[in-house]
């Protein structure tokens, strides 16, 4: 779940290495959030978020579930 972290310096940093190398060589991630374009790009930085919310190249597909909230229930 991304997201829930730390936002420091050096979560930043590796969230990005991990995202950057998987997104540069095509490779498959799997990411699950509940975070918005704008909320993962101030916890996170832009770099992070404009890779996971890509429309335009072809490498990312977002899959958007809609559900309750199973704690609740």
């Amino acid at each position: 779940y991304l997201g829930a972290e730390k936002p420091s310096d050096w979560v930043r940093e590796k969230l990005f290495e991990i995202i950057d190398e998987r997104y540069g060589t095509g490779r498959l991630l799997i990411v699950s959030t509940n975070e918005s374009y704008d909320g993962m790009s101030v916890n996170l930085g832009e770099r992070i978020a404009s890779r996971l919310f890509d429309e335009n190249s072809g490498k990312v597909m977002q899959v958007i579930m809609m559900c309750s909230d199973y704690r609740r229930a």
